[in-house]
């Protein structure tokens, strides 16, 4: 049974979705997170709905679910993007230092009650194309501290900020963003390791199609890049102390 001639997989491309094992599947059987009312195969390890001839998205819950019941582990390096689980790319020296780098500046501000995650999940309950995300930004700005998070992950009206590194896969990245500005976060930061750039994203537009910034500035290897929480400036970066 091969499905996949008629799928169309419009967010992301078919050799990025996650294979799970036989042995996953059955779990996900065992402990009913499937549906009841309809026959969910797995196909060459990808999870097809019988009926509609379509991937099976995941709900935020399944996919926290099978995290509980071990059937994702953290040898599994996934993320779930509109419903589908995605491998997540590998980050080469140059992307892992400006994480780094722009982390601990961060860090270094009066973030007035915010603290700074590295690459951590955060919970979109919606997206452009109507599925939910499980994202991890490389660096992401968050109400609160690491405590406040103990039972759930931080969800839109707890993100202030969001940062993501791109080396190769600028446009993909440019593309993604339409997530946050679904979701409403406020700004998002796409580092260009390419161009040597910070791209400093504002003024979403929320649920609407297309999503997207309304608002966009670039920061070259000689500037300051302002830092904004809830509207207000607390601080300003050196962009040539976050580029690699």
């Amino acid at each position: 049974m091969t499905f996949f001639s008629t799928i169309e997989t419009t967010t992301m491309p078919l050799d990025r979705l996650f294979r799970i094992r036989p042995e996953v599947y059955q779990g996900m059987v065992d402990h009913g997170l499937l549906p009841r009312d309809r026959k969910v195969a797995l196909v060459d390890g990808l999870l097809v709905d019988e009926e509609t001839e379509q991937f099976h998205p995941l709900s935020l819950e399944v996919y926290d679910r099978m995290v509980e019941h071990g059937l994702l582990t953290k040898y599994d390096k996934i993320e779930l993007l509109d419903g589908l689980m995605v491998e997540k790319m590998t980050k080469g020296d140059r992307h892992v230092a400006s994480t780094y780098f722009v982390s601990e500046a961060l860090r270094e501000l009066n973030l007035n009650g915010f603290h700074v995650k590295t690459e951590a999940p955060i919970a979109l309950p919606s997206g452009p194309t109507g599925l939910p995300s499980v994202p991890e930004p490389d660096v992401s700005l968050v109400r609160g501290s690491g405590r406040d998070y103990l039972g759930r992950k931080p969800g839109p009206a707890d993100l202030a900020h969001v940062v993501e590194v791109a080396d190769s896969s600028v446009r993909d990245d440019r593309e993604e963003l339409a997530r946050y500005a679904w979701s409403g976060i406020a700004v998002a930061w796409l580092i260009n390791l390419s161009d040597r750039c910070i791209e400093v994203y504002e003024q979403p537009t929320g649920p609407v199609t297309p999503a997207q910034y309304n608002v966009t500035t670039i920061h070259g290897p000689d500037d300051e890049v302002p830092v904004r929480i809830d509207g207000r400036e607390v601080g300003r970066l050196a962009v040539k102390d976050i580029l690699p």
